[in-house]
């Protein structure tokens, strides 16, 4: 049975590999009393192609749009995901707090990401994710 690995995984196995050649090396350099290659013969795995990320095109999203309306406080969001380019876990991060209806922004300063089977939160894995978004004035409107 063949296991798939994940990257991280087979990166691993590589430094590894990697870590004991450099060692053999080193005590047979010293030693002389290894004769053969323990890593020999070992295949490494192959490192898996990124997936080519697909987007929606304009005309897609505005059909996305227009749906979501009648989609209650989930369309809301939905369109509010559109519109600030802001990721799920961002959202469900906001607090009332976070938006600023007379500048129409709103501060992204946490995320919630599922940690085991519980939601936790978070600051941003990097500075760039603390960010001030442009809030557009339909769906500030909509959040009034």
């Amino acid at each position: 049975m063949i296991l798939k690995r994940s990257w991280a995984a087979s990166a691993a196995i590589l430094i590894g590999v990697a870590a004991g050649f450099l060692m053999l090396r080193s005590v047979e350099r010293q030693s002389r009393q290894i004769d053969t290659n323990p890593a020999e013969g070992v295949v490494l795995p192959k490192v898996p192609k990124r997936i080519k990320k697909k987007t929606l095109t304009t005309e897609q999203l505005h059909k996305v749009i227009e749906a979501s309306k009648g989609w209650g406080v989930e369309g809301l969001m939905v369109r509010f995901a559109i519109a600030t380019g802001c990721r799920r876990g961002e959202i469900c991060a906001l607090k009332p707090d976070d938006f600023d209806f007379t500048k129409n922004t709103v501060k992204i300063e946490r995320t919630v990401s599922m940690v085991g089977n519980k939601p936790s939160i978070a600051a941003p894995k990097t500075e760039a994710g603390n960010r001030q978004v442009a809030l557009p004035l339909s769906i500030a409107d909509e959040m009034r």
